[in-house]
């Protein structure tokens, strides 16, 4: 068990305790710690984990939700994705015993602790943090209504599973290519939404709403909450991936480079940013600073930052609140300075 430096949080290598198949693309891999080393695995449901995997002389980080409650042995669940180098070797190459490299748990996606009836709604791999709040709630005998969105049953992480639960949480399945009896046909939308509120109506008075899929998903499904007038103050999200966006025409710059004053853990590093690289993260860790990344595309959050000084422009963000943006937090990943001083720390 090694753990290395790394600025925010840590990595400790781990071994892996227990594979479970889920779906012919999905699996649930569940993790050894060491009793010495759980008070680092503390966490909110809702939380992930950074995975530094090397591969071929190469390595990547990937985030990766808790999919268990508190108190239950770590697990996470993997989909393999088409291409995906990190999701297919762990779906298909992965073995128990291995060791694996994670971080402590990140991320501001999180159940609220006050909630006493809650709704979550998912789809696909977007399962995973809302089943570890489902978990956490049904110990806690909280009420819950998940909304899962799927294919089919054989495509449908955890099915045997969802039968199991307490019957006073409420599991209800969407089909967008199966009609099943006592499941909604198609995919989550406000046209299905608008059937299930109609006969769960008192899902539309719950203190909290947690969101995570697809972008479309979620921004279909926080639209028509709205319209509804739940306040945008009890809808939380979190997107499992983003839309393909050229971000090349938003990053528009009017100065050529920008001193940077960096705070990690304590410590102060000078580095100029340059108009020839890409982010403000690229000059960071180009400067050989080891600051917090992971999925390089404004989702996961893992690289945030609050700004103190100077400006910047954030072009893409799909993990900040817009409460947080107003009190001077960013991607780096998704920000170029757009003011020749700035101050940045990771500590905060």
């Amino acid at each position: 068990m090694q753990q290395t430096g790394s600025h925010t949080f840590s990595f400790f290598e781990v071994q892996v305790a227990r594979i479970r198949s889920l779906t012919p693309d999905a699996v649930e891999i569940a993790l050894h710690i060491p009793g010495e080393l759980k008070p680092h695995f503390d966490f909110v449901p809702g939380q992930h984990l950074m995975l530094e995997v090397c591969l071929d002389g190469n390595t990547y980080r990937r985030s990766y939700s808790l999919c268990n409650a508190p108190g239950e042995p770590l697990t996470l669940a993997v989909k393999r994705m088409p291409g995906g180098i990190v999701s297919n070797f762990l779906v298909t190459r992965l073995k128990v015993g291995d060791l694996l490299r994670i971080s402590t748990p990140v991320g501001s996606f999180r159940l609220d602790a006050v909630h006493k009836h809650v709704v979550l709604i998912g789809a696909g791999s977007g399962i995973t943090p809302l089943l570890s709040m489902f978990r956490n709630g049904t110990h806690r005998r909280l009420k819950m209504s998940l909304l899962y969105g799927n294919q089919s049953p054989e495509s449908t992480m955890f099915w045997d599973e969802f039968n199991s639960f307490n019957p006073s949480a409420r599991v209800t399945h969407f089909f967008s290519q199966a009609h099943e009896t006592g499941c909604f046909f198609g995919r989550i939308n406000g046209e299905t939404l608008s059937s299930y509120f109609t006969s769960y109506p008192e899902d539309l008075r719950a203190e909290g709403y947690y969101l995570c899929g697809p972008s479309g998903m979620i921004d279909s499904v926080r639209a028509y909450l709205e319209t509804q007038g739940i306040s945008s103050k009890r809808i939380h999200s979190e997107y499992f991936s983003a839309p393909e966006v050229d971000n090349a025409g938003l990053v528009k710059n009017e100065i050529s480079k920008s001193q940077m004053c960096v705070i990690l853990e304590g410590d102060r590093y000078e580095v100029q940013w340059h108009s020839s690289d890409a982010t403000m993260l690229e000059s960071i860790r180009k400067d050989g600073i080891n600051a917090p990344f992971s999925c390089k595309k404004g989702v996961c959050g893992s690289c945030r930052a609050k700004v103190s000084k100077g400006s910047v422009n954030l072009f893409s963000n799909y993990a900040l609140t817009e409460e947080e943006i107003q009190e001077g937090y960013i991607l780096t990943c998704q920000c170029v300075p757009t003011s020749e001083i700035l101050e940045v720390s990771f500590d905060e």
